[in-house]
């Protein structure tokens, strides 16, 4: 009984988290891209992270993670970001994908970027939507837990 609770217990936030979360990050790109104002900033510093993942059956992936530091500058005044994209750190599954965008922000490269004319420290090179299979899959997992829990609970009732 007491696992059937936990699992529901720990099902509904997962569902929750992955509503509200969708809801703030389409609220933020919503008002991105109808106020935000594009400049350029400079590159400082960009790298990859590998990350690697091991599937049920033992096989390895690896994916590659931009991380990204820039300076721009609004009205005369400095600001410093380090954000690669609005919603959600890119991922690259290939190695010459990820290449070529090290290529295009490499250190003292120009690139696009948008900011937020009432907070300027607020910007991002990439305005990419929020990801609605990240919502999704949030809920369905919850669900899931709660259903399951409540399986388990009426089955020892």
């Amino acid at each position: 009984m007491a696992i059937g609770l936990g699992l529901a217990l720990i099902g509904v936030p997962l569902a929750c988290y992955g509503v509200h979360s969708y809801r703030n990050h389409a609220e933020r790109y919503g008002k991105a891209t109808a106020n935000w104002t594009k400049t350029t900033a400079t590159v400082i510093d960009a790298r990859l992270v590998d990350r690697e993942t091991t599937d049920s059956d033992g096989d390895s992936t690896t994916s590659y993670e931009p991380r990204l530091q820039y300076r721009y500058s609004v009205a005369g005044a400095e600001f410093g970001g380090n954000r690669t994209a609005l919603c959600a750190t890119p991922q690259f599954s290939l190695f010459e994908t990820a290449q070529q965008w090290l290529l295009a922000h490499s250190p003292g490269k120009e690139i696009d970027l948008w900011y937020d004319p009432a907070h300027p420290d607020d910007s991002a090179p990439l305005l990419d939507r929020p990801s609605l299979f990240g919502a999704v899959t949030m809920v369905l997992v919850g669900s899931g837990f709660v259903i399951f829990g409540g399986t388990l609970m009426l089955r020892l009732v």
